[in-house]
């Protein structure tokens, strides 16, 4: 995978493989709280090394219910920590992101918590992602 320089007032979005955004569409919330939720750790990350960062400037796109539930997902199902960022950068195959959510909590899981992240149905995306 090629190094890439990411400007938090550009953020990742800029960043991701046409095919990427062609599975998911141009105005998919997922595509863009992907983005935030990178962008912002990348924030994050300069603030904590003690550069001085300008929260008003970084771009978001979407807001932090949605980027809770990124972040719940990628908190919750340990084998997508690689596929969550490199199958947007075209390092992984398309699909990664759905065979590691679906490896660990059955086929269809991810289309399910997918179809409810983009209907904002935050609490049904919480709820599939419950192991019994």
């Amino acid at each position: 995978m090629e190094n890439i320089k990411v400007n938090i007032e550009q953020g990742f979005l800029v960043h991701w493989c046409q095919e990427f955004i062609n599975r998911y569409g141009n105005e998919s919330l997922f595509i863009h709280s992907l983005s935030d939720f990178f962008t912002l750790k990348v924030a994050h990350m300069l603030e904590d090394s003690g550069k001085d960062v300008d929260f008003s400037k970084v771009k978001i796109y979407a807001d932090e219910e949605a980027f809770d539930a990124i972040n719940y997902l990628r908190n919750k199902c340990e084998p997508l920590k690689q596929p969550l960022f490199k199958e947007p950068l075209g390092s992984e195959p398309l699909g990664a992101i759905e065979n590691a959510v679906d490896s660990m909590f059955g086929t269809g899981t991810f289309n399910a918590w997918l179809e409810a992240f983009e209907n904002r149905n935050f609490i049904k995306c919480e709820q599939l992602l419950k192991i019994s």
